[in-house]
């Protein structure tokens, strides 16, 4: 399956917390650091907005924004554009 984002949404995939340490000490669930309002964009719709993104660019995106999907194993999330705050240089 593939997912293509219509009109002005964009679909990202949000990189996931590393797991262990340099130092290779395992992090529990609780402690893991992540920061689920960056996301790489995957692929974006065919709206007048969201032609200034591109795949590969990382945005930042409101906190709450999006519905989840899951396509096999990945899991990706569609926002409007509305939601997208900035993109990271």
């Amino acid at each position: 399956m593939s997912i293509r984002p219509i009109g002005n949404r964009v679909l990202i995939k949000t990189p996931k917390a590393e797991e262990k340490t340099a130092g290779g000490i395992i992090l529990t669930p609780s402690s893991l650091k992540s920061n689920p309002n960056i996301g790489e964009v995957i692929a974006v719709g065919n709206g007048e907005d969201v032609k200034i993104l591109k795949t590969g660019d990382r945005i930042i995106h409101s906190e709450y924004a999006g519905t989840k999907v899951k396509d096999g194993n990945e899991e990706y999330t569609i926002i409007d554009f509305d939601s997208v705050l900035g993109i990271v240089e």
